[in-house]
């Protein structure tokens, strides 16, 4: 007598973002600065160890986690919450280095894999010194041996931009 198996796949189409938005089904805040945010501690915990910590029962039966904004700008931890929901998030050079501190702070590994494969496409002449000393920071792997091999082998396109000698000069371009 042989027992048969049954693969069994849902295959509903729930909107996981949709439930993620819903403050109804919220299960702790989140307070930054002066913003407050509803959150589902699964989500959180489950992408980053620092939050896991923070609401385990060990360490606090609270559910409310105050975050100093010394160390995390509400605007940005609005953005990792974001990418934590599964959201898109939009970088720009104004905020990347500032997700990326925030992100490290908050131990959410899964942003330093997402950041690494986006910031590689965007290697120019203009931004591969910088990008380079971000992937040394942070950490960035492919980032570093992207940016080190643009460095390498375009060293006279990196190093004569402009914007390179306007940063080597502690100046900033203003446009």
């Amino acid at each position: 007598y042989k027992k048969d198996k049954c693969e069994l796949i849902n295959e509903s189409k729930i909107d996981l973002k949709d439930i993620l938005r819903n403050k109804e089904f919220a299960d702790a805040k989140l307070i930054v600065g002066n913003k407050c945010y509803d959150v589902h501690r699964v989500v959180l915990a489950s992408q980053s160890p620092f939050f896991r910590a923070l609401f385990s029962k060990k360490w606090n039966e609270s559910t409310t986690i105050t975050l100093d904004e010394e160390f995390l700008d509400s605007e940005i931890m609005e953005d990792l919450l974001k990418f934590m929901n599964f959201e898109t998030i939009y970088l720009t050079p104004e905020n990347v280095q500032p997700l990326c501190v925030a992100a490290h702070f908050l131990q959410i590994d899964n942003f330093f894999k997402t950041i690494d494969d986006y910031l590689c496409k965007h290697i120019s002449s203009s931004n591969a010194v910088s990008l380079r000393s971000l992937s040394c920071e942070f950490g960035l792997k492919s980032l570093k041996k992207t940016s080190s091999l643009k460095i390498y082998y375009y060293p006279q396109e990196v190093f004569l931009n402009p914007l390179f000698k306007l940063r080597a000069l502690g100046l900033r371009d203003n446009k």
